[in-house]
């Protein structure tokens, strides 16, 4: 498979798909951070919860349980961005189409 590859489309064979995954990681990463930091001020007030003054257990787990829920969603969100760039990619990788099209790809999946 990688002497064919290499035959028939040369090193750049081995790079589809490559510009698509940057441009999601770019995307996802970003919204993901934003989303994250946006509600942990939203949920978790900085005035309600000092991590290292809370001596009480059940404020501890509170504290960990938002926290765990904004993560969530937050990744949630992102990877509901990102799915159809990450399908674009995945068959832009699979066909291996010289010249891809991805404005009629998008269209085609839309």
């Amino acid at each position: 498979m990688i002497q064919y590859i290499n035959k028939t489309e040369g090193m750049r064979g081995f790079f589809r798909g490559s510009s698509l995954s940057v441009v999601k990681n770019m995307i996802g990463y970003t919204s993901y951070f934003t989303n994250l930091e946006n509600l942990k001020k939203t949920v978790i007030s900085e005035k309600n919860f000092n991590y290292f003054e809370i001596r009480e257990y059940p404020s501890i787990i509170l504290y960990n349980v938002k926290n765990f829920s904004t993560a969530a969603l937050s990744k949630s969100v992102s990877n509901i961005i990102c799915s159809p760039i990450n399908v674009l990619k995945t068959r832009f990788e699979v066909v291996g189409d010289k010249n891809p099209k991805l404005l009629e790809a998008f269209i085609k999946i839309y």
